[in-house]
């Protein structure tokens, strides 16, 4: 019998300790933790704010706004800070903004994917 418990879905672990810092040369980025669990209101302002800084219809796709992001330097920083205030500042929008161009892209989608369809692990079920 299947069981859907606290188990089942992951929890919002990040590390950044072992990439390399796109603004300190030769350092590494910082930032290491588990993002506390949003609840729907931060989810649903998120959603809201990213809409309206990329001016985004109901029938686009998010993921093209966070794609936008990375070429439009003023929204990219506003992206950042809603990132971190959506996290909690874990991590803050600083040690998302060290990060270099591909894994800050990488990070962006990755949050917004597990918020929007969290994929349940095995974890929780019984075989």
């Amino acid at each position: 019998m299947s069981m859907f418990s606290l188990s089942a879905i992951e929890a919002l672990d990040y590390d950044f300790t072992g990439i390399p810092s796109n603004s300190r040369h030769g350092e590494k980025c910082t930032g290491k933790g588990t993002i506390p669990e949003p609840s729907q209101e931060r989810i649903e302002a998120y959603a809201t704010a990213t809409r309206e800084l990329y001016e985004v219809e109901e029938n686009d796709e998010v993921e093209d706004a966070i794609e936008r992001a990375a070429q439009e330097k003023e929204k990219s920083k506003t992206l950042l800070k809603l990132t971190a205030e959506l996290c909690q500042n874990s991590p803050s929008a600083e040690e998302i903004e060290d990060l270099p161009p591909r894994y800050q892209k990488g990070f962006l989608t990755w949050i917004f994917r597990e918020l929007a369809n969290p994929e349940v692990s095995s974890a929780g079920t019984r075989r």
